[in-house]
């Protein structure tokens, strides 16, 4: 197991994450997106943000990329909301950071 700092660990996901989606385009799920920075560098079809807590970003990145969608919601309402026929091919779960919120 690689035992990287925080930030360059981060970097190195976001690398990877432009190398995966530049090659597949998924569409792109990011449950706990704070600024919602990844959905929009990332080479997504589409990119939907959820986060409890609302950041001023998320107009910005809207305007940049109409694709993007945030949302204020938890990821419990989020699910009960979600169509059944509604599908992902990339999703990172970030929520709570707890292993509970991530398993439901």
């Amino acid at each position: 197991m690689l035992d990287l700092k925080p930030d360059v660990a981060f970097d190195f996901y976001k690398s990877f994450l432009r190398w995966y989606c530049d090659w597949y385009h998924p569409s792109y799920l990011e449950i706990g997106c704070a600024s919602g920075e990844l959905g929009v560098v990332l080479g997504t079809t589409r990119s939907v943000g959820i986060d409890i807590n609302k950041h001023p970003d998320w107009e910005t990145y809207n305007i940049r990329r109409p694709e993007c969608t945030y949302r204020q919601i938890t990821s419990d309402q989020y699910f009960a909301e979600l169509s059944e026929d509604e599908m992902f091919g990339l999703i990172f779960i970030d929520a709570d950071h707890s292993a509970e919120q991530v398993r439901r």
